[in-house]
């Protein structure tokens, strides 16, 4: 999974080729299904999410986004929730939602 999330990362950081990183991020949720791994699937659920905001699909990258968090949040990844929380709000910034930005933006205040 190391090597499939340092792939994630680099085309997230290079802000290029969505499809590719959810092709990277689908090999992800193959290892979680095998794994029957949580953190797999977490990593699947916000890299897919960030997939979808690069493509400047927000509702897709939203319901990524608040699957990851709703999954950090269950067990117990405050880390990971307050890293999700930061992201959804950074996005709804960017999409003029402000009360929404500054309620996952608060939220990640936990």
């Amino acid at each position: 999974m190391e090597g499939y999330s340092a792939v994630c990362r680099y085309l997230y950081t290079i802000e290029e080729y969505p499809e590719v990183l959810l092709v990277y991020a689908d090999s992800i949720r193959q290892l979680a299904i095998r794994d029957k791994s949580l953190n797999a699937f977490l990593e699947y659920y916000s890299w897919s999410g960030e997939a979808y905001f690069m493509k400047g699909d927000f509702p897709g990258g939203f319901d990524w986004k608040r699957k990851a968090l709703v999954l950090a949040e269950r067990t117990k990844q405050m880390g990971d929730a307050v890293a999700i929380c930061s992201d959804i709000g950074y996005y709804y910034n960017v999409a003029t939602r402000y009360d929404s930005a500054r309620y996952y933006l608060k939220k990640g205040y936990i």
